[in-house]
Formats: structure tokens, C-alpha cells, sequence
């Protein structure tokens, strides 16, 4: 027999999912409609929707990575590096069996992503224990992020992060004459910024930020699937006006390409032959792939020493943004691998040169 009261049960839970979904429906598309509308305006919606979706999928790849964290890391979490500045903190990690040594240990800055709108430090601290655990003594910084912070904002305190880590080097384990500088997305133009200010003093001269580190104390660079061509940066269609977005929230004017600091953020323009040596590598699934390969045509016509991580086309799956914080995939373990090589040859290298010096010194 028909249960009558099940029946009017189940019509009422459908009519409920129904107008459920419908408004749900109603209020994306809704949203959508305020995101576009609003974007011609201005970048605030836009950026805030890219700020929630990289905040997210960072946290998830940081989530993920734990199971690669070795025990023993040892951490100083939330150090200020300038007192006048609260949101001016560091994170320092190095292996518990290493601290035992009274000398410095070769040490690795990082910047993290976000398009300069997102992130924190956070996000990279299980990668920072993983290359901890390698021998060095890991830096996370953080730093401000647009629309609150503009350029040149977040470059003025990586160089100000630099200038605190060289005061108290012997405090952190660091050996202040074996720096690498890193960073990823965003992160990675930055750190590539700060190089041309360290390596040009021309140029330093010209943007009005001052080195904070010898030139000859940096031994390469780490970069992660950064923008170092403007250039060629496409701004039109689906996620390259999302890209608009970031950079206009980054300089502060809608026709951000005719800013005087949108001239100076370009790496490749600005780039000599004292640039010092870096390994570059970037997803073949990544937008932003057409930069690395701007950067190694601009380092191979300078003569600038680098290695670099590409993969074919053929390559599958597709490597997205940050691929190299998969650990899981055979491709992000090639990337530590590579980048873990790249800085070793760069230390044997130093260590040869340094032997050098002595025995003709005496």
C-alpha cells in the first residue's frame, strides 16, 4: 500500500532542494555579474576572489606536503625584522643535528606567492623544514600584500629582511657569504627584483632602494614560476584579467603598464651580466610559462650562469602553477632534486674558489 505521508515528505524535500539550488544558482550568477561589473571600477573584487582561491589551494599543497616533513626541524617562528613595520616577520628553520656546530650554515631566503595580493609564510614552512633538512639553515619571510601595500612595498622589506638576517647571522646559523635567494609565483619576481638591485647599482641607484647584501655573498636563486617579463604578460580574456586585477591592485592605477614602477618591476629589462647565477623552472600547464623562458634567452645573451627544470609538451599530466610543491608527483620531486643540485654545485664551486684564493695568497 502507498505511504500518502512518505510521498508528501519526499515532494516537499525536492521542491526544497529545488528552490535550494535555484537560489544558489541565482546568487553565483549574481555574484559574477557584480565581479565583472565591479572589475572595470575597480581590482578589489577581483583580487579578494584570487586571494581566496590561492589562499586556499596553498594551504591544501602545504597540507599535503606534510608527509614528507622529517623530524628534527627546529623553528623560530614570527621574528620581526623591523620593529617599526608589524607585519615585518620571519621564520627560521634548521636541523636539530646541525645546531650542535658553532659555523653558519648556507641559507636559503624564500618569498613566498600570492600574486602579490595573497600568502604567507606559512604556506611554504613545510617546504622550508624539507630544505632545512638538507643542510641549510631556511628563511620564510613575510611581507605586505596588495591593495593594502603597493609597490614597491614588498621588495623594500625583502631588502630590509636581508640587511636583518646579515646583523644577526651568528644568532640564526647563517653563513652571511653562502645566501641563496628564492621564491615562487610572485614571490619569485620579487626575489628576482631584489637580485638586479644587489647585482646593478645603476639601476639600484635609479628605483631608490639600496642593497642590503654584497652581491658576491649571493650564490644563486631558486625561481619558482615567477613574471619577469611584463612585457609580454597577457592581460586580456578569462584569468589574464584576473591578472590585470593583481597588478593593478599591486601599482595602484588601472593603466598600471604606464607607471614608472611597472618599468622598474621588469627582471629581463633591468638584468646584467653581474645577475648572479639561478635555477629557473616552471609547469608545461602553467600561463605563466612564456617568463622563465624570457628570463633564460635574457640570461643566455648576458652570459649569466643558470639551470633550468622545462618539460615537453608531450609531458602529462599537465604541470599547473607551483607544481613543484607536489611532492607526490614524480615531477616535484625532480624539481627539489634539481634545485637541491643547483645549490651544491653552487657551494662546491665557492668552496673551490675560496681554496684558490688562499694558496696564491700564500
Amino acid at each position: 500500500m502507498i505511504n500518502i505521508n512518505y510521498i508528501v515528505l519526499w515532494a516537499i524535500e525536492e521542491s526544497f532542494m529545488r528552490k535550494f539550488f535555484l537560489t544558489v544558482s541565482v546568487v553565483l550568477i549574481l555574484a559574477i555579474v557584480v565581479i565583472q561589473v565591479s572589475s572595470y571600477f575597480s581590482p578589489f573584487a577581483k583580487s579578494m576572489l584570487v586571494r581566496l582561491v590561492f589562499n586556499v589551494g596553498a594551504t591544501v599543497a602545504s597540507h599535503k606536503m606534510e608527509g614528507h616533513v622529517p623530524e628534527h626541524i627546529s623553528e623560530r617562528l614570527d621574528v620581526p625584522y623591523d620593529a617599526t613595520d608589524k607585519e615585518a616577520l620571519l621564520d627560521i628553520f634548521s636541523s636539530v643535528d646541525l645546531e650542535k656546530f658553532n659555523h653558519g650554515l648556507p641559507t636559503i631566503v624564500w618569498t613566498h606567492g600570492g600574486g602579490w595580493v595573497s600568502g604567507n609564510k606559512s604556506q611554504v614552512r613545510n617546504y622550508a623544514k624539507i630544505l632545512a633538512s638538507k643542510g641549510f639553515t631556511v628563511v620564510a619571510i613575510d611581507y605586505s600584500v596588495a591593495p593594502g601595500a603597493r609597490y614597491p612595498t614588498p621588495v623594500r622589506q625583502a631588502l630590509k629582511a636581508l640587511s636583518y638576517l646579515n646583523r644577526h647571522a651568528a644568532a640564526f646559523k647563517i653563513d652571511p657569504k653562502k645566501i641563496f635567494l628564492a621564491g615562487d609565483s610572485a614571490g619569485a619576481q620579487i626575489t628576482a627584483q631584489v637580485a638586479n638591485i644587489l647585482s646593478s647599482p645603476e639601476y639600484a641607484r635609479a628605483i631608490g632602494l639600496a642593497p642590503t647584501m654584497k652581491r658576491e655573498n649571493v650564490l644563486g636563486l631558486l625561481l619558482y614560476c615567477g613574471i619577469y617579463d611584463p612585457a609580454i604578460v597577457d592581460v586580456k580574456g578569462g584569468w589574464g584579467s584576473y591578472i590585470k586585477a593583481m597588478m593593478w591592485s599591486y601599482f595602484g592605477k588601472k593603466d598600471f603598464q604606464n607607471t614608472s614602477g611597472f618599468k622598474e618591476f621588469s627582471v629581463v629589462d633591468h638584468m646584467t651580466h653581474d645577475f648572479p647565477p639561478f635555477f629557473v623552472t616552471v609547469g608545461n600547464g602553467d600561463t605563466v610559462m612564456p617568463q622563465s623562458l624570457s628570463l633564460v634567452r635574457k640570461a643566455e645573451s648576458l652570459g649569466v650562469r643558470h639551470d633550468m627544470l622545462f618539460f615537453e609538451a608531450e609531458y602529462s599530466p599537465k604541470l599547473k602553477h607551483e607544481y613543484q610543491f607536489d611532492l607526490d608527483s614524480d615531477a616535484g620531486k625532480q624539481a627539489l632534486q634539481r634545485a637541491l643540485a643547483f645549490m651544491n654545485a653552487r657551494l662546491k664551486d665557492t668552496n673551490q674558489e675560496t681554496k684558490s684564493l688562499i694558496s696564491l695568497q700564500h
